[in-house]
C-alpha cells in the first residue's frame, strides 16, 4: 500500500517537472545557443522527453503494484524453467 501511494506522489512531480519542461523548452525558441546556430529548444528537448519516459516507466510500476502480486513476480521466473 505504501509503495502504490509513493509511485502517486511520485507521478505527481513528474507530471509537474513534465509540464514545466515543456514550457522550457517553448521558451527555448527564443534563444540561440552561444556556440554555434541552434535554437536552444533543441537542447532543452532532452528534459520532457526525459520526465517524459519517467512518467511511462512510473505507470508501468504503478499497474505493476495493483495488478501483480508480489508472491506471482517472485515465482514467474522459476516457472519459466
Amino acid at each position: 500500500m505504501i509503495r502504490v501511494l509513493l509511485l502517486l506522489l511520485a507521478f505527481a512531480v513528474l507530471v509537474q517537472l513534465f509540464t514545466v519542461a515543456l514550457e522550457f523548452f517553448d521558451r527555448g525558441f527564443r534563444t540561440r545557443a552561444a556556440s554555434f546556430p541552434l535554437k536552444r529548444a533543441w537542447i532543452y528537448l532532452a528534459m520532457p522527453v526525459c520526465f517524459g519516459t519517467m512518467l511511462l516507466a512510473n505507470l508501468e510500476m504503478f499497474l505493476k503494484a495493483l495488478f501483480i502480486k508480489e508472491e506471482d513476480a517472485v515465482a514467474a521466473p522459476a516457472e519459466e524453467r
